[in-house]
């Protein structure tokens, strides 16, 4: 269907969403995506594309990438280790008020 002599290569044509597992947090957006218009033959007018195969003609490219900038990596970073920091906040203060009341 495509034209002839067009192969996707894997890497420069794929998309793909890095999410940071604990938050959901995105961490990188890689988005490609490609717009083909579908060349065939129409009733009515076939002398004009008389000779015409039916293919799959691409007409636009789109590649965009955003990541999470470097100023916000220690801010998420920060929010990722926030629960265990709270754990070990409320274990120190249980096993403090123990030491000083027994």
């Amino acid at each position: 269907q495509f034209q002839y002599g067009v192969h996707a290569k894997e890497g420069a044509h794929d998309s793909s969403f890095w999410v940071e597992p604990k938050s959901s947090i995105p961490l990188k957006v890689e988005m490609r995506l490609q717009l083909n218009v579908l060349l065939r033959k129409v009733e009515g007018i076939e002398y004009l594309f008389k000779n015409l195969p039916e293919v799959m003609f691409p007409v636009f490219w789109f590649d965009s990438v955003a990541t999470l900038p470097e100023h916000m990596a220690g801010s998420l970073n920060m929010l990722v280790m926030l629960p265990n920091i709270m754990q070990a906040c409320g274990i120190f203060s249980v096993v403090s008020s123990f030491i000083i009341f027994f």
